[in-house]
């Protein structure tokens, strides 16, 4: 009976964290000032109830912020942002994050000295995509819209391997000991 039921390792890792901050940039300022210039400006905000906002997951298919909510320039309105940007570095927060990966494992003792072990690694069980920050660019029509999935805090691969590994994984393991 203990060869069938015992010698089992069940293990699991949880990974959850709310969505990080990032900033919206105006990259139009930098060439009013200098060819030269590479520095950042933080963009001017005009309509205050983005301040802080949290981009959903669904960012993806519809930009949780809009060109509309910042000082632009258009053919339209050709005024240009004056100033540093009128918001906090951080001010917005991407898509939250969730991961379970697993491992079951069996021992099997042949002999005093010898030992089969079997089992297997299952990363991102669920098989959900999990998503990057959205586009911080407010002169981009993109701005506010997430175009890409992060890569699993850890994997076979190892650690910021990329979003090529960001599905299901599953590697099956042996080691014969003697």
């Amino acid at each position: 009976l203990d060869k069938v039921i015992g010698g089992w390792t069940v293990a699991g890792k949880f990974f959850v964290y709310s969505g990080r901050p990032f900033s919206v940039t105006n990259g139009q300022i930098a060439a009013q000032i200098s060819s030269n210039f590479s520095g950042t400006f933080l963009a001017d905000l005009v309509d205050n109830t983005a301040l802080y906002k949290n981009c959903p997951r669904d960012s993806v298919n519809t930009p949780c912020l809009s060109q509309s909510q910042f000082v632009v320039a258009t053919t339209a309105n050709p005024s240009l942002q004056k100033d540093y940007g009128n918001i906090p570095p951080n001010a917005f927060y991407g898509p939250g994050y969730f991961d379970i990966d697993a491992q079951v494992s069996k021992a099997i003792r042949f002999k005093e000295r010898m030992k089969l072990e079997i089992g297997a690694n299952a990363y991102n069980i669920m098989n959900h995509p999990n998503f990057g920050q959205p586009s911080g660019t407010v002169t981009s029509t993109t701005v506010g819209k997430i175009s890409g999935t992060v890569s699993a805090p850890v994997s076979i691969y190892g650690s910021g391997q990329g979003a090529i590994v960001s599905g299901r994984v599953l590697v099956l393991t042996g080691k014969f000991s003697f």
